[in-house]
């Protein structure tokens, strides 16, 4: 109407408040002419944001394009000294609105969520360059979308399958696709959850999560595993890509690495192999950055590994072995740089066990003899029937595999002469890697 009021007191309140540090963001409005620093009020001289672009496979940073503008549906790294806060609105998204990505070098693309509500990954479709539509199951199994949403959290990567505003992601293709999105499809109501999980083991198979943690930073977002389908090769649909380590620290980083791959060498947060192999291996590198403290690789679940599987996880630095049933991680010093370590599943058919417990009179002496799958330590106990110890006959002695005896001199742990009677013998054997078996036979004693 042109009528002016003076004096008017209102409140402003911020759309988001972005932290101090490292972080991966996006916006869920379009900036088309608003420089972003000025948006968040920060000193063009101190601005630090990086936009990726694929088809150079490198970083651009601010004020350059396309680090100069927050668009819709991009990914951005952004780095402050100091809480910023938004309190400007930009152009929202089209009910339908899709974001193109590019295969570039890495098949990698930073993407942001479009709309100002939480979207399902996996209710989101997918074009490809001949206009041709799918599902996300359906451009995952054809090799179009390479991996789930990747989300950036205090120092390490999460996988999901929500895209959250004001979040950025990694996300990888193997073609150059859009993503489209259909706000009264895609977007959440408040409590509800996706269609699916972020990754999924195959029908045929399991998958183990492993999660490498430092300085109260962790990376949960690598997985082994084996499928009846799968091949020791790349399986498009199965084996997922991991992005890049971030660019600063301080971080944590895991993924499995392939130098035997040809075109699809890199790192991967999934990898499944046949279940036919006899001893898969898996080498997972653990990278560090500015951390404090030993870093940690654990396997939160093994629910889903078969029981005749024997997972052992080798350093080759320290040469150190652990049996991954019975440990729940592995620590070691690494501030800076990266660690290979080795996971191994052996069969049952390969397990340490402890078979043919005999006994028999040397003279005045009692040979036990037994047979050993592996090498081990091993410890040998003469008890009496009631379970207590009559004398310890070898403590941590290394044998061999095959076919082993020791002397038990018939005396007790007191030196005293042990009576006639029934006795038990106990053979325990304790593996470097922590694996253990056990066998008991009786002793008949004479004299």
């Amino acid at each position: 109407t042109g009528a002016e009021t003076d004096g008017v007191d209102f409140t402003l309140s911020s759309i988001r408040t972005f932290p101090t540090g490292l972080q991966l963001i996006s916006m869920p409005y379009d900036y088309p002419l608003t420089d972003p620093a000025a948006l968040l009020g920060v000193p063009q001289a101190a601005f630090q944001l990086a936009a990726y672009e694929p088809n150079d496979d490198r970083y651009h940073l601010y004020p350059a394009a396309p680090a100069d503008r927050f668009r819709l549906g991009h990914g951005y790294w952004m780095n402050l000294a100091q809480v910023r806060e938004l309190s400007q609105e930009g152009a929202e998204a089209t009910d339908v609105y899709s974001v193109a990505l590019t295969t570039g070098r890495s098949g990698w693309n930073l993407v942001g969520c479009f709309f100002l509500q939480p979207v399902d990954f996996y209710a989101l479709t997918v074009r490809d360059a001949n206009g041709v539509v799918r599902t996300m199951q359906q451009a995952m199994a054809a090799g179009q979308i390479r991996s789930p949403l990747f989300a950036y959290v205090v120092g390490g990567y999460q996988t999901t399958a929500v895209m959250e505003p004001f979040v950025g992601y990694w996300l990888n293709v193997g073609a150059d696709v859009s993503i489209i999105g259909d706000r009264s499809i895609v977007t959440l109501a408040a409590g509800n959850e996706p269609t699916r999980a972020a990754v999924i083991a195959p029908e045929d198979g399991w998958l183990m999560p492993l999660v490498a943690s430092a300085a109260g930073i962790q990376d949960a977002s690598t997985w082994v595993g084996c499928a009846a389908s799968a091949s020791d090769a790349y399986d498009v649909g199965v084996d997922v890509p991991k992005p890049p380590m971030p660019g600063s620290g301080p971080c944590v980083h895991a993924a499995v690495k392939h130098t035997d791959w040809g075109g699809a060498n890199g790192a991967y947060a999934v990898d499944v192999r046949s279940s036919a192999a006899r001893s898969p291996k898996w080498t997972v590198t653990v990278s560090a950055m500015d951390v404090e403290g030993n870093v940690a690789l654990r396997w939160p679940d093994m629910s889903s590994v078969p029981a005749n599987l024997r997972p052992v996880l080798r350093d080759p630095v320290t040469g150190r072995r652990v049996y991954m049933r019975t440990s729940q991680g592995y620590e070691f010093a690494l501030r800076e740089g990266s660690r290979d370590l080795e996971i191994e599943l052996v069969s049952s058919e390969d397990a340490l066990t402890v078979a043919g417990v005999t006994t028999s009179a040397v003279g005045g002496n009692v040979a036990i003899s037994y047979t050993l799958t592996a090498a081990a330590a091993v410890d040998v106990r003469v008890m009496n029937m009631s379970g207590r110890l009559v004398q310890q006959v070898a403590a941590g002695t290394a044998q061999t595999a095959g076919l082993q005896q020791v002397v038990w001199n018939g005396r007790t742990k007191n030196g005293t002469t042990a009576p006639s009677g029934v006795y038990l013998v106990t053979v325990t054997a304790r593996t470097d890697d922590g694996r253990t078996a056990q066998a008991v036979g009786p002793l008949q004693l004479k004299r």
